[in-house]
């Protein structure tokens, strides 16, 4: 009689082992949903931070626009003067007036490179913030699409 009663116990608790309430499959279901909430909420907050950064680059473009304008603006007046000195230079004859022009003109081409470099980061600061303003809303849109997967709201994309 021990030993059948032995036997029912080994039987016993393998079974509520693997025939409990739930099964392996409930179990894994479980571990996926919480796994997928988890992940939407992490996607969820990553969207959240790329909105705030999508709104500070747009917030400064407008302002990078605006200097490289003005800074062009200022490139041309400056080779519009150095060219009436040029001009004036070639006209007037008077040595001391030649020397005092070639300064001039030395010091506007000084200036005219320096504006020219300031140009340049200017531009190349406004193409990266439009760069990434073109990758915050790809990210978002595709992130978003995710989201929407993850939650059933959409229908998974496949490539």
């Amino acid at each position: 009689m021990a030993r059948t009663s032995l036997i029912f116990v080994a039987i016993g608790s393998a079974g509520a082992q693997i025939t409990g309430n739930e099964s392996p499959d409930a179990d894994q279901e479980e571990v996926e949903a919480a796994s997928d909430a988890q992940r939407v909420r992490r996607i969820r907050e990553a969207i959240e931070l790329d909105r705030v950064r999508l709104e500070q680059a747009r917030a400064d473009q407008p302002q990078r626009q605006e200097l490289f304008d003005l800074l062009a603006k200022g490139i041309a007046a400056w080779k519009a003067d150095q060219q009436k000195q040029m001009i004036r230079l070639e006209k007037t004859g008077d040595p001391e007036e030649r020397a005092s022009l070639e300064r001039e003109i030395s010091k506007l081409d000084d200036d005219l490179e320096l504006l020219r470099a300031q140009s340049e980061q200017v531009f190349s600061a406004l193409t990266i913030v439009r760069q990434q303003i073109q990758v915050l809303e790809k990210k978002i849109e595709r992130e978003q699409r995710t989201v929407d997967v993850l939650l059933g709201a959409a229908p998974e994309v496949t490539k």
